[in-house]
């Protein structure tokens, strides 16, 4: 075959020859056998042979018929649009080999009709020939379930979509239908359309966001809720729709991405505010109590928020230029929303120490409760209550969490807020000696808070803090005073008990010589 623009060179030549039909003489040529018409040629003058006319025709059915076989088999004949400008030179070759003269050009709606046969027959050599790969043809024996069928016709049906994109993608910028006259009918028609359907759409996408989350159930969907996944989907297949367009017209396209960028932006910032009322509603239902545990609607909420965070950076992304700029705008909100729910749920779980530590202070020396369990042994049941509340918790937001970075950031900020409550509370007792069961409560719970914490990646530099160490060190003191005072009061029990024994002990001395001086009394008498 060889290379097409040669071979368009040469058709062109030998049409230029052919056609240009002179008499080289002034007598009739027909005479001799030649056909002759008087042409204005390069140089005024050209002759062609008859039998010259007839090869060249059949010369030229050939190449139309060879050339409406390549556009038939533009897949395998330019195969991903290679070389490139061979299926442009080939449309433009088969039009001039349409021309019946080198004058008189041939009429768009004969080259339109050869094209649409060409492409009718493209359409069924293309099925044919996936139908041969994905051996649609076998699913239609007897012995072939409904279930096995309906599998092959699912995956025919992803062969045609791919090669209808391939040649989309490969074949659609060819000058004689990319920005054409029907590229141009294309969108005179169906332009307010796609504006009317995108309308449709943002009002849809509203609504089911209006009702969605007021039914919420916050049962985990996805990564996040079935609200919030139906929601992401259909702004996703929506911006694929209108981005597979392709639309011809570059200002138009550019307003349709533009918008529709700007609705995923809006209908995820209405979704964050409804997940965040519901997630302010949820976390004030639940006492203070160390038997609390975070609902699990909790962590659902808290990944729908992530979830949008992650599908904003693709859904509201402007394309401008060689730039890729983000809408910042909702990137900015959805971290306020984030740093509002960590906020509110470190104080819910903070008031469950507070109120802790609110037990702990009845036994503050001077009270009540201290002068009554002053002799009792100490024990940590209210430690060992919080310990289990703060690891169960734990548990709960890294099982339920799918953001490990969010996670640390809830861990971190909890601990701090865990040991700043802690020495604060020891500060407002710097002039007080703790009770035995003050000092094994908050010794169990500084400890296990230290131990847990760091297992669950929190680092050192946040672990290890002054604060922390500034209530270590006043631990290690009130251990030591009650050391010594437990000492000392073993000491004063003991010799307590030694003066009542040598007590005793006298009297019963005395007791027996006034037995003894009673019996030489009755003696004597």
């Amino acid at each position: 075959m060889g290379e097409h623009t040669p071979r368009f060179f040469r058709a062109a030549g030998c049409a230029d020859h052919c056609h240009e039909w002179v008499n080289t003489h002034h007598i009739s040529l027909e005479q001799l056998g030649v056909q002759t018409t008087v042409m204005n040629g390069p140089d005024g003058i050209g002759t062609v042979l008859l039998a010259e006319k007839e090869t060249f025709d059949e010369i030229k059915e050939i190449l139309r018929i060879l050339l409406e076989n390549q556009i038939t088999q533009f897949r395998y004949s330019f195969p991903f649009g290679r070389p490139e400008g061979a299926l442009k030179a080939t449309l433009s070759l088969l039009e001039r080999v349409l021309m019946k003269d080198i004058v008189t050009p041939v009429a768009p709606e004969e080259v339109r009709r050869v094209i649409k046969k060409c492409l009718e027959n493209a359409a069924l050599v293309n099925y044919t020939r996936i139908s041969e790969y994905a051996k649609i043809e076998e699913s239609y024996a007897e012995n072939v379930s409904p279930k096995k069928r309906l599998e092959d016709v699912l995956h025919l049906a992803e062969l045609c979509i791919e090669v209808l994109q391939q040649n989309e993608e490969h074949h659609a910028e060819v000058k004689n239908l990319c920005n054409g006259r029907f590229h141009m009918h294309l969108r005179d028609t169906f332009a307010p359309q796609v504006v009317r359907y995108v309308d449709l759409m943002e009002s849809s996408i509203g609504q089911s966001i209006h009702r969605g989350f007021e039914k919420e159930r916050w049962d985990p969907q996805g990564n996040g809720c079935a609200s919030s996944e139906d929601m992401l989907w259909k702004l996703d297949a929506l911006q694929a729709f209108i981005r597979d367009l392709h639309w011809p017209e570059e200002v138009f396209a550019e307003h349709l991405d533009h918008r529709l960028k700007l609705m995923a932006a809006d209908m995820i910032e209405a979704a964050a505010k409804r997940t965040l009322k519901a997630f302010e509603t949820c976390l004030k239902k639940g006492g203070k109590s160390p038997d609390y545990f975070i609902p699990l609607e909790i962590g659902v909420m808290m990944n729908v928020i992530i979830d949008c965070k992650n599908k904003a950076v693709h859904l509201c992304a402007l394309d401008i230029g060689d730039t890729h700029q983000y809408h910042t705008t909702i990137d900015e909100f959805l971290e306020r929303v984030q740093v509002q729910m960590v906020k509110c749920l470190i104080e819910k779980l903070l008031f469950v120490l507070e109120s802790v530590l609110s037990k702990l202070s009845r036994y503050d020396e001077g009270t009540f409760f201290s002068s009554i369990l002053s002799l009792t042994k100490p024990v940590d049941e209210l430690g060992k209550a919080y310990v289990n509340f703060m690891r169960g918790n734990l548990e709960i937001l890294r099982q339920k969490i799918i953001d490990e970075l969010f996670i640390l950031s809830i861990f971190e900020q909890w601990y701090t807020g865990q040991i700043k409550m802690i020495c604060d509370w020891l500060t407002d007792r710097l002039d007080l000696t703790l009770h035995p069961y003050q000092l094994t409560c908050i010794l169990a719970i500084n400890k296990k808070c230290y131990s847990d914490f760091e297992l669950q990646g929190v680092p050192e530099n946040v672990l290890n803090t002054k604060t922390y160490q500034t209530i270590c060190s006043r631990l290690q003191v009130e251990e030591a005073t009650q050391s010594v005072t437990q000492s000392e009061s073993n000491s004063s029990k003991n010799l307590f008990l030694g003066g009542v024994g040598a007590l005793s002990g006298t009297t019963n001395e005395n007791e027996e010589s006034g037995e003894e001086s009673d019996g030489n009394l009755a003696h004597n008498a």
